[in-house]
């Protein structure tokens, strides 16, 4: 089965950000540049969808889900330059294959397409005995705009279908769903002190601090109550007509009903 969608925790991909945070220096230039191997498991899940016939459609989706990621250092850290992998060099996560999900690159500068070797290296990692065929690509590159203090996080995932072409995945990030903006529900109003309204109302503050409604807030329910008074008064007019409308059609249909016993009798 081809994989439709990736998904992973918010944590994980500041992680992987983090990875490449730091600036390259002479001493370490690998610094600006990370990679390693993603951990995860592959879900499958019914969704539904409409088509264009209004018509309710329910297909498999294969999620990959991310769970964690071993970074290996830097630039050809366990393959060579023409992207061949050295199994040695994977050490202890050799004994995982069947957990593997992806190789991933995070790197400081660069645009967004893999280059060759990256694509060899995926290839051939996605060749390896053992490797789910779930095996995905994942390239993340932090930019500094010119002139800009401001950061850029971009991220991109590539897979192969079963044609063997490369295609994008959509990436969804899972959050604890959670609004800040239901917490104001929580809080009530506060009281003011006694003592604070009495200073008001000695400073001349009354509009804020008593009981009193604002002159401008008077004026704005007196004009509510004014509409709402015109809207019933219409709404009394429109019921009005239409009983009258029904009376009408009443006599119309009587009218009509004596009409045609007339022209029977004379016949």
């Amino acid at each position: 089965f081809d994989v439709d969608a990736v998904s992973f925790p918010g944590p994980l991909l500041v992680s992987l950000f983090h990875e490449a945070g730091a600036a390259a220096t002479p001493r370490c230039p690998c610094l600006s540049y990370k990679e390693g191997l993603l951990v995860g498991s592959c879900t499958r899940r019914m969704v539904s969808s409409t088509a264009d016939n209004h018509e309710a459609e329910t297909k498999a989706q294969h999620e990959l889900v991310l769970q964690q990621f071993i970074t290996t250092g830097g630039r050809c850290s366990f393959y060579d330059g023409l992207g061949g992998v050295a199994q040695e060099k994977l050490k202890g996560a050799t004994k995982q294959l069947e957990r593997w999900a992806g190789f991933f690159v995070v790197r400081r500068g660069g645009g967004m397409r893999p280059s060759l070797r990256e694509l060899e290296v995926y290839r051939n990692m996605r060749a390896l005995p053992g490797v789910p065929h779930s095996f995905v690509l994942l390239l993340l590159t932090i930019t500094i705009a010119p002139g800009s203090n401001t950061q850029s996080f971009k991220y991109y995932c590539l897979a192969e279908d079963l044609s063997g072409k490369l295609k994008p995945l959509p990436c969804r990030v899972r959050n604890l769903l959670h609004d800040s903006a239901t917490d104001f529900g929580r809080f009530y109003p506060t009281p003011l002190p006694p003592d604070l309204v009495s200073k008001a109302k000695e400073c001349g503050l009354t509009d804020a601090y008593s009981g009193d409604m604002p002159p401008h807030l008077v004026q704005q329910e007196d004009l509510f109550k004014a509409t709402m008074t015109s809207l019933q008064e219409a709404l009394q007019e429109v019921a009005a007509a239409e009983a009258r409308v029904r009376q009408l059609q009443a006599e119309e249909a009587s009218l009509q009903e004596a009409l045609g016993g007339t022209q029977m009798m004379a016949e």
